[in-house]
């Protein structure tokens, strides 16, 4: 009898302990579920803005291609990242981790473009060059998006890698997210 006993309390023990477990585990997968939607949904508010900053920035890419050759390495890196960009975003082929970092490359290009905008004054000269990289210029991304994507991203960042959310999140696969870096504007 006392065997049975004890037999039924461990069971009972294992038990609440698998409730417990369980429900932790689904408690913190409904948490990361809305973080990480939280991020999705400030990216894709970021979205539009940057298909018309990446529009112009293929302005610069063809300006340079006109000035210092198209296989020269700027241009040519420029136009293989926003054939990228262009096949994330296309229409039912949203990926926002990946469309974040080939943006985030975009911006780094960008940076570079226009470095080389100001590298000779034979690109100095040249007006399409120039007019390009201004238009470029004027459409910076919204800060105040961009601010709220990045808060969103380190919140959820936090709350993967923190805790037993860790556990949880590696389980159920809840891959890190990057921030949003544009590149300054002159």
């Amino acid at each position: 009898m006392f065997r049975r006993f004890r037999r039924l309390i461990v069971a009972l023990v294992l038990l609440i302990i698998v409730i417990a477990v369980a429900a932790v585990v689904l408690g913190n997968r409904s948490a990361l579920d809305g973080a990480r939607s939280r991020v999705d949904q400030r990216w894709a508010a970021l979205r539009p803005p940057l298909q018309a900053r990446y529009a112009k920035l293929a302005v610069v890419a063809d300006a340079l291609a006109k000035d210092v050759g198209p296989t020269e390495r700027v241009p040519a890196q420029i136009t293989k990242a926003l054939k990228q960009w262009n096949a994330l975003t296309a229409p039912g082929h949203q990926n926002p981790a990946a469309e974040v970092a080939i943006a985030d490359d975009l911006e780094g290009l960008a940076a570079v473009a226009h470095t080389t905008a100001q590298s000779s004054d034979r690109i100095k000269a040249d007006q399409a060059v120039q007019s390009a990289v201004a238009d470029f210029d004027k459409t910076a991304a919204p800060v105040a998006l961009v601010d709220a994507y990045n808060a969103a991203v380190r919140t959820y960042e936090h709350d993967r890698t923190s805790g037993l959310r860790r556990v949880t999140a590696a389980v159920f696969g809840y891959g890190s997210r990057r921030t949003f870096e544009p590149a300054p504007t002159s």
